[in-house]
Protein backbone atom coordinates (compact mmCIF):
# COMPACT_ATOMS: atom_id res chain seq x y z
CA UNK A 1 0.00 0.00 0.00
CA UNK A 2 1.27 3.45 -1.03
CA UNK A 3 1.97 6.12 1.85
CA UNK A 4 -0.91 8.19 -0.05
CA UNK A 5 -3.35 5.75 -0.08
CA UNK A 6 -2.16 5.11 3.71
CA UNK A 7 -2.94 8.32 4.79
CA UNK A 8 -6.14 8.45 3.05
CA UNK A 9 -7.53 5.72 4.99
CA UNK A 10 -6.20 6.71 7.80
CA UNK A 11 -7.18 10.19 7.44
CA UNK A 12 -11.37 8.87 6.41
CA UNK A 13 -10.94 6.28 9.74
CA UNK A 14 -10.55 9.33 11.59
CA UNK A 15 -13.36 11.43 10.39
CA UNK A 16 -15.50 8.43 10.85
CA UNK A 17 -14.43 8.13 14.47
CA UNK A 18 -15.04 11.53 14.80
CA UNK A 19 -18.67 11.51 13.18
CA UNK A 20 -19.48 8.78 15.54
CA UNK A 21 -18.15 11.05 18.48
CA UNK A 22 -20.89 13.65 17.48
CA UNK A 23 -23.63 10.91 16.18
CA UNK A 24 -23.57 9.39 20.28
CA UNK A 25 -23.07 12.82 21.99
CA UNK A 26 -26.67 14.22 20.04
CA UNK A 27 -28.02 11.37 20.41
CA UNK A 28 -26.98 10.85 24.63
CA UNK A 29 -25.35 7.16 24.15
CA UNK A 30 -23.63 7.99 27.37
CA UNK A 31 -21.67 4.21 26.80
CA UNK A 32 -21.10 4.62 23.21
CA UNK A 33 -19.97 7.98 23.54
CA UNK A 34 -17.13 7.27 25.66
CA UNK A 35 -16.17 3.87 23.30
CA UNK A 36 -16.15 6.35 20.49
CA UNK A 37 -14.03 9.09 21.71
CA UNK A 38 -12.08 6.06 23.80
CA UNK A 39 -11.08 4.58 20.42
CA UNK A 40 -10.78 7.75 18.56
CA UNK A 41 -8.17 9.19 21.51
CA UNK A 42 -6.08 5.20 21.32
CA UNK A 43 -5.77 5.82 17.42
CA UNK A 44 -4.71 9.05 17.91
CA UNK A 45 -2.35 8.59 20.69
CA UNK A 46 -1.04 4.90 18.90
CA UNK A 47 -0.22 6.84 15.66
CA UNK A 48 1.45 10.21 17.41
CA UNK A 49 3.88 8.22 19.51
CA UNK A 50 4.61 5.74 16.09
CA UNK A 51 5.16 8.83 14.19
CA UNK A 52 7.31 10.14 17.29
CA UNK A 53 9.17 7.46 18.91
CA UNK A 54 8.94 4.54 16.21
CA UNK A 55 9.17 5.72 13.06
CA UNK A 56 12.64 7.16 13.06
CA UNK A 57 14.15 3.99 14.44
CA UNK A 58 15.76 1.98 11.65
CA UNK A 59 14.51 -0.75 10.21
CA UNK A 60 16.37 -3.91 12.24
CA UNK A 61 15.29 -2.08 15.54
CA UNK A 62 11.72 -1.21 14.47
CA UNK A 63 10.58 -5.05 14.05
CA UNK A 64 11.54 -5.94 17.81
CA UNK A 65 9.43 -2.80 18.93
CA UNK A 66 6.80 -2.05 16.67
CA UNK A 67 4.64 -5.54 17.41
CA UNK A 68 5.09 -5.68 21.23
CA UNK A 69 3.79 -1.88 20.85
CA UNK A 70 0.83 -2.63 18.47
CA UNK A 71 -0.11 -5.56 20.98
CA UNK A 72 0.06 -3.68 23.89
CA UNK A 73 -2.61 -0.68 22.05
CA UNK A 74 -4.85 -3.57 21.01
CA UNK A 75 -5.21 -4.95 24.33
CA UNK A 76 -5.96 -1.74 26.09
CA UNK A 77 -8.62 -1.25 23.37
CA UNK A 78 -9.99 -4.71 23.82
CA UNK A 79 -9.90 -3.96 27.83
CA UNK A 80 -11.11 -0.70 27.53
CA UNK A 81 -14.19 -1.36 25.30
CA UNK A 82 -15.43 -4.09 27.66
CA UNK A 83 -14.77 -1.65 30.49
CA UNK A 84 -16.78 0.60 29.29
CA UNK A 85 -19.50 -1.51 27.73
CA UNK A 86 -19.64 -4.22 29.89
CA UNK A 87 -23.22 -3.21 31.61
CA UNK A 88 -24.78 -3.09 27.96
CA UNK A 89 -22.49 -4.84 25.54
CA UNK A 90 -24.07 -5.33 22.39
CA UNK A 91 -22.95 -8.42 20.34
CA UNK A 92 -21.57 -6.63 17.87
CA UNK A 93 -19.09 -5.02 20.87
CA UNK A 94 -18.65 -8.14 22.45
CA UNK A 95 -17.36 -9.65 18.98
CA UNK A 96 -15.57 -6.75 18.48
CA UNK A 97 -13.62 -6.86 22.07
CA UNK A 98 -13.26 -10.43 20.63
CA UNK A 99 -11.39 -9.63 17.77
CA UNK A 100 -8.80 -6.84 19.13
CA UNK A 101 -8.19 -9.63 22.35
CA UNK A 102 -7.44 -12.30 18.89
CA UNK A 103 -5.54 -9.31 17.05
CA UNK A 104 -3.43 -9.09 20.60
CA UNK A 105 -2.55 -12.67 20.94
CA UNK A 106 -1.38 -12.97 17.12
CA UNK A 107 0.03 -9.63 17.02
CA UNK A 108 2.74 -10.90 20.14
CA UNK A 109 2.72 -14.29 18.42
CA UNK A 110 4.05 -12.58 15.09
CA UNK A 111 6.85 -10.21 17.49
CA UNK A 112 7.67 -13.97 18.72
CA UNK A 113 8.40 -15.38 15.05
CA UNK A 114 10.20 -12.34 14.12
CA UNK A 115 12.28 -11.59 16.76
CA UNK A 116 12.56 -14.74 19.06
CA UNK A 117 12.04 -17.76 17.31
CA UNK A 118 10.35 -18.87 14.20
CA UNK A 119 6.79 -20.31 15.24
CA UNK A 120 6.57 -22.32 11.28
CA UNK A 121 9.44 -24.24 11.85
CA UNK A 122 12.46 -22.39 10.23
CA UNK A 123 15.37 -22.35 11.65
CA UNK A 124 15.67 -18.65 12.14
CA UNK A 125 13.61 -16.23 12.88
CA UNK A 126 11.16 -14.65 10.16
CA UNK A 127 12.69 -11.22 10.08
CA UNK A 128 11.74 -10.46 6.18
CA UNK A 129 8.77 -9.55 4.84
CA UNK A 130 9.62 -12.01 1.94
CA UNK A 131 9.39 -15.10 4.74
CA UNK A 132 5.61 -13.80 5.76
CA UNK A 133 3.34 -17.10 6.44
CA UNK A 134 -0.05 -17.63 7.39
CA UNK A 135 0.11 -16.57 10.84
CA UNK A 136 1.27 -12.95 9.37
CA UNK A 137 -1.86 -13.02 7.15
CA UNK A 138 -4.27 -13.71 9.55
CA UNK A 139 -3.20 -10.92 11.77
CA UNK A 140 -3.33 -9.00 8.80
CA UNK A 141 -6.84 -10.24 7.93
CA UNK A 142 -8.03 -9.85 11.84
CA UNK A 143 -6.54 -6.43 11.91
CA UNK A 144 -8.53 -5.32 8.67
CA UNK A 145 -11.78 -6.41 9.54
CA UNK A 146 -11.23 -5.22 13.08
CA UNK A 147 -10.96 -1.77 11.39
CA UNK A 148 -14.36 -1.87 10.28
CA UNK A 149 -16.16 -4.02 13.30
CA UNK A 150 -14.85 -1.36 15.66
CA UNK A 151 -16.40 1.22 13.61
CA UNK A 152 -20.12 -0.47 13.76
CA UNK A 153 -20.10 -1.75 17.41
CA UNK A 154 -19.29 2.22 18.25
CA UNK A 155 -22.35 3.41 16.43
CA UNK A 156 -25.08 0.46 17.45
CA UNK A 157 -26.79 1.50 20.34
CA UNK A 158 -28.36 -1.70 22.44
CA UNK A 159 -32.09 -2.49 21.72
CA UNK A 160 -34.93 -1.32 23.17
CA UNK A 161 -35.70 -2.03 26.43
CA UNK A 162 -38.43 -0.81 29.04
CA UNK A 163 -37.13 1.56 31.44
CA UNK A 164 -40.13 2.47 33.15
CA UNK A 165 -42.23 0.90 36.49
CA UNK A 166 -45.05 3.66 35.70
CA UNK A 167 -48.46 1.65 34.89
CA UNK A 168 -49.74 4.39 32.54
CA UNK A 169 -46.75 4.45 30.87
CA UNK A 170 -46.42 0.73 30.33
CA UNK A 171 -49.93 0.09 28.97
CA UNK A 172 -48.77 3.17 26.27
CA UNK A 173 -46.01 0.78 25.12
CA UNK A 174 -48.53 -2.00 24.98
CA UNK A 175 -50.53 -0.03 22.13
CA UNK A 176 -47.15 1.06 20.46
CA UNK A 177 -46.06 -2.40 20.21
CA UNK A 178 -49.79 -3.55 19.24
CA UNK A 179 -49.75 -0.73 16.56
CA UNK A 180 -46.35 -2.01 15.20
CA UNK A 181 -47.59 -5.83 15.39
CA UNK A 182 -50.86 -5.47 13.83
CA UNK A 183 -49.82 -4.38 10.28
CA UNK A 184 -47.73 -7.66 9.88
CA UNK A 185 -49.03 -10.61 7.40
CA UNK A 186 -51.15 -12.82 9.71
CA UNK A 187 -48.44 -15.69 11.09
CA UNK A 188 -48.45 -17.71 14.28
CA UNK A 189 -45.96 -15.27 15.17
CA UNK A 190 -48.25 -12.57 14.79
CA UNK A 191 -50.96 -14.24 16.99
CA UNK A 192 -48.73 -14.99 19.80
CA UNK A 193 -47.22 -11.46 20.36
CA UNK A 194 -50.93 -9.78 20.46
CA UNK A 195 -51.78 -12.90 23.12
CA UNK A 196 -49.04 -11.40 25.23
CA UNK A 197 -49.78 -8.05 24.36
CA UNK A 198 -53.10 -8.79 25.67
CA UNK A 199 -51.99 -10.93 28.77
CA UNK A 200 -49.53 -7.67 29.54
CA UNK A 201 -52.27 -5.15 29.21
CA UNK A 202 -54.98 -7.04 31.42
CA UNK A 203 -52.22 -7.40 33.77
CA UNK A 204 -51.56 -3.54 33.84
CA UNK A 205 -55.19 -2.47 33.88
CA UNK A 206 -55.33 -4.53 37.46
CA UNK A 207 -52.37 -2.98 38.76
CA UNK A 208 -53.41 -1.50 42.16
CA UNK A 209 -52.53 -1.16 45.50
CA UNK A 210 -50.80 -4.34 46.71
CA UNK A 211 -51.17 -6.02 43.36
CA UNK A 212 -47.09 -5.39 42.80
CA UNK A 213 -47.07 -8.73 40.99
CA UNK A 214 -49.53 -7.63 38.01
CA UNK A 215 -47.40 -4.87 36.99
CA UNK A 216 -44.00 -7.47 37.63
CA UNK A 217 -46.05 -9.68 34.86
CA UNK A 218 -47.53 -7.09 32.92
CA UNK A 219 -43.55 -5.83 32.22
CA UNK A 220 -42.19 -9.26 31.79
CA UNK A 221 -45.11 -10.17 29.47
CA UNK A 222 -44.44 -6.84 27.54
CA UNK A 223 -40.74 -7.51 26.85
CA UNK A 224 -41.52 -10.60 25.89
CA UNK A 225 -43.38 -9.37 22.72
CA UNK A 226 -40.88 -6.33 22.29
CA UNK A 227 -38.48 -9.02 21.78
CA UNK A 228 -40.16 -11.08 19.51
CA UNK A 229 -41.47 -8.25 17.60
CA UNK A 230 -38.02 -6.31 17.42
CA UNK A 231 -39.93 -3.12 18.43
CA UNK A 232 -38.06 -0.06 18.28
CA UNK A 233 -40.42 3.09 18.92
CA UNK A 234 -38.66 5.06 16.03
CA UNK A 235 -38.68 1.86 13.88
CA UNK A 236 -41.43 1.25 10.69
CA UNK A 237 -41.19 -2.18 9.77
CA UNK A 238 -39.55 -4.89 10.46
CA UNK A 239 -37.74 -6.74 7.39
CA UNK A 240 -34.79 -9.04 7.08
CA UNK A 241 -32.32 -6.18 7.48
CA UNK A 242 -33.85 -4.81 10.34
CA UNK A 243 -34.27 -8.04 12.31
CA UNK A 244 -30.17 -8.42 11.47
CA UNK A 245 -29.16 -5.15 13.07
CA UNK A 246 -31.75 -6.06 15.70
CA UNK A 247 -29.50 -9.02 16.57
CA UNK A 248 -26.19 -7.22 16.30
CA UNK A 249 -27.53 -5.24 18.78
CA UNK A 250 -28.76 -7.66 21.53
Amino acid sequence: MSISLAFALSLLWVLLLVGACVLNYTKSRDNLYRSSLFVLFMYAAGHFTYSIWLMPTYSAELVKVHYLFSAAMQGIVAFGLFFINRKKLTLMMGLTVILFALETILTYAVHIDRNVMALNGAAEPNMLKQQAWFLWDMRNIISTVNSFTVLVAVVLGKVYKVDTTDSVELYDIVQKVEDFVKGWEDSALKREILMLLDDSADALLHWGDGLQPHLLSGTLLLEKAIELSYYEPDRSNCGKFARFMYWLRS
